[in-house]
């Protein structure tokens, strides 16, 4: 029974190190993701012996697909709690065909979803310059765009970490 609780521990310790060391990899330092590699692969080989123990493969399989579901939930839902704020800022090119008034749109769109924007016309368009710190505000700039058949550009900040 020792060994099926250490088997179960040390399988989700494993899940969480191997999810860690993705994470970190891509988003990481190279130092960092050195580190926590070296620290995974070290970590595995104490998995692996451990696999050889003597209690039935289903018990193995079993062990290790709880681990893996529920350990990856866990730093997945850490990781997105812990994600950087991002801000958008966003380019929409507005034909004046459609004869808005561009201070009424103002007013009344962007205002409204609380979004910081100033604009300017530039040949045949209104040129609006927005500011977004939601994904539901960058959403909602998206259908005014389509609504007016216009043009956008985003470009997304790059996150401190």
């Amino acid at each position: 029974m020792k060994i099926l609780i250490l088997f179960i521990i040390i399988s989700a310790v494993n899940v969480i190190l191997s999810t860690v060391r993705q994470l970190l990899t891509i988003n990481g330092s190279k130092w960092i993701a050195a580190f926590i590699c070296a620290v995974y692969s070290a970590f595995n080989n104490i998995l692996v012996i451990y696999t050889m123990a003597d209690f039935p493969l289903w018990e193995k399989c079993l062990i290790t697909f709880m681990c893996n579901l529920l350990c990856v939930a866990i730093v997945k839902g850490i990781e997105a709690r812990h994600k950087p704020t991002l801000m958008w800022k966003l380019e929409l090119a507005i034909p004046k065909k459609y004869y808005i008034d561009p201070d009424k749109l103002f007013r009344d769109t962007f205002k409204t979803k609380d979004i910081n924007c100033h604009f300017s016309e530039v040949g045949k368009y209104y040129v609006f310059n927005c500011y977004c710190d939601t994904k539901e505000q960058v959403s909602y700039l998206k259908k005014v765009c389509q609504k007016y058949d216009g043009k956008m550009s985003a470009y997304e900040s790059a996150p401190l970490w």
